[in-house]
């Protein structure tokens, strides 16, 4: 009787102790993946926004634009500011100070002058290199009354 309560003890420290050494090995491993993971680029992406396109004191219509950028995940993870608004705010800016842009006579536009001129901003604004790329998700065109509906 006195050797199988031992054993039985025996037994449940055995298991006890491997369960927290399993634990305190796998919670080591995912420290060191989420570090391997933070040094990738990281795609962000922003709200599509609604840029009014006025001319003659009226508004003509509305650029849709959403936009992706590319950063490092590190510094994302470390900034106190998200990003998102910086890379919203200065394609918004571009895109309605631009006289370019009519879409009444349809031509092309750059937008590889457009996303590198966010991502210069940004940078800028940030002090650092912080926006690798931006890409376009979506640009297009649409008349008030096709907003309405």
């Amino acid at each position: 009787m006195n050797t199988t309560v031992l054993a039985t003890i025996w037994i449940c420290l055995v298991m006890v102790a491997s369960g927290f050494a399993g634990t305190i090995w796998f919670l080591d491993k995912a420290t060191k993946s989420d570090d391997a993971y933070l040094d990738v680029l990281e795609y962000e992406k922003t709200d599509t926004i609604y840029v009014p396109v006025i001319r003659q004191s009226r508004i003509r219509g509305y650029v849709l634009l959403q936009l992706v950028f590319t950063a490092d995940a590190s510094v994302l993870h470390r900034m106190k500011v998200d990003p998102k608004p910086y890379v919203t705010d200065f394609a918004f800016r571009l895109i309605y100070a631009d006289d370019a842009l009519d879409f009444e006579k349809m031509r092309k536009t750059d937008l590889g002058a457009l996303t590198a001129k966010v991502r210069d901003a940004v940078n800028e604004r940030f002090g650092t290199r912080i926006v690798h790329d931006v890409l376009v998700e979506q640009f297009g065109y649409r008349r008030p009354e096709e907003l309405a509906s």
